[in-house]
């Protein structure tokens, strides 16, 4: 004897819960798309926040998989390190990501060279953190690669309109940065 079929009812009612959940999915997957660099915006803000930085200003305007860039960034409490824009390109090789290079116009970076407080003013606890993640268990003497001493290599660093402000006990000095480290 074979089961009598779900009646027409169910069935209308099953098929339209699940076209009302794909386009609900569907909304939700075009507001992320559409929003993205809002939601990374906030999404950065609170990291660097977590870390202990002071977040002024940030703004994230694209965001693709080549290319994150920021722009009117201003850290620290007394703005210790603002730049106008900040390119950050990935690396992105097997299941590792990284950052090949990083691109930085309008850097204005405060260092406090008077011995009267941290060099890094308020930025200074979050630099000493970075410092000390990535040397945990880190052998830093011998030959080899960083990668090899446990080290995170750095990413090619270009430099344009940078000026860094060294604050001495003679007064201001201003140095105007440059160029491409790599």
């Amino acid at each position: 004897m074979s089961q009598p079929g779900p009646s027409p009812r169910k069935s209308r009612r099953r098929r339209g819960l699940l076209l009302g959940g794909a386009a609900l999915l569907l909304a939700l997957i075009v507001l992320a798309v559409v929003f993205r660099t809002e939601i990374a915006t906030r999404a950065a803000v609170a990291y660097l926040e977590s870390r202990g930085i002071a977040v002024q200003a940030l703004e994230v305007t694209t965001l693709t998989p080549d290319t994150f860039e920021l722009r009117d960034v201003a850290l620290g409490e007394r703005r210790e390190l603002a730049a106008a824009q900040i390119v950050l390109v990935p690396a992105i090789e097997a299941f590792d990501l990284g950052l090949a290079e990083v691109r930085i116009e309008g850097l204005r970076l405060t260092l406090d060279l008077t011995g009267e407080g941290p060099l890094f003013g308020s930025l200074q606890k979050a630099i000493d953190g970075l410092a000390g993640e990535s040397g945990e268990g880190a052998e830093t003497s011998g030959a080899g690669t960083p990668e090899s001493r446990g080290l995170p290599s750095l990413p090619k660093v270009v430099l344009a309109d940078a000026e860094a402000t060294l604050q001495t006990r003679s007064g201001p000095l201003k140095a105007t940065l440059a160029g491409a480290l790599s």
